[in-house]
Parts: C-alpha cells; structure tokens; sequence
C-alpha cells in the first residue's frame, strides 16, 4: 500500500488522478460523524489495485459505476477538517493542513488470488 496526502485549500477540486470506475462511495467517518466522503476508484490500467481519496465532498453527479478521466472528471472538493482533527500537515504548511489524502492498493478480489 502506498499513500500521499495532497495538500489543498478547503473547497478546491479534485479530479481524478486514474481513468477508471468508481467502484464505492461511504462516509468518510472520524468519532461517529461523517465528515465527507471515501471514494473508490478501480483504474482501468490495472484492474488488481484501487485508487482511495478520503477528505472530500463527492460531487453531487458521481456515483458508483461512472466511468472517470483522470484530470478530466471531477470527483469533488476539499473538505475542511481543521475543526475536528489534527492534520499532520499542518505542521509543513501556513493553514491549517487540508489535503486530500490518496492511497493506491490491491483491490479485494486479487488479493484472494496471491
């Protein structure tokens, strides 16, 4: 698994990083509230892993199943997360550390076949 959190100021937006298909949508949810969304993206070009982004609010018109354009497709914007945890970024920036966080892994099926 790898990871990298993309700083942004809240409200900017995030297109997606992998043509692909967005295969979840949850609440992304930190001490029993939701704070925007987790989305899902399996890219086309390797089917075996998924693309996550956490801290963002979803765009009203995606939704599991769309085909996406990496830095074609809007999947949403920043959300602010200052007010409810710490972000570690924080500490390397002048704000208060928004970003959204992406994470590339092996997809739930293929690592059945390992």
């Amino acid at each position: 698994t790898g990871s990298v959190d993309v700083g942004a100021v809240s409200g900017t937006r995030i297109y997606s990083p992998v043509d692909g298909t967005i295969v979840g949508i949850r609440p992304y949810v930190l001490d029993g509230s939701s704070h925007g969304s987790v989305l899902q993206i399996q890219p086309t070009s390797t089917p075996a892993d998924i693309v996550t982004l956490t801290n963002l609010r979803t765009a009203p018109e995606i939704a599991v199943g769309d085909q996406v354009i990496a830095a074609r497709t809007r999947l949403g914007t920043v959300i602010d997360l200052s007010r409810v945890i710490t972000q570690e970024l924080a500490k390397y920036t002048s704000d208060a550390g928004n970003h959204v966080h992406l994470e590339v892994g092996p997809a739930p099926a293929a690592s059945l076949l390992l």
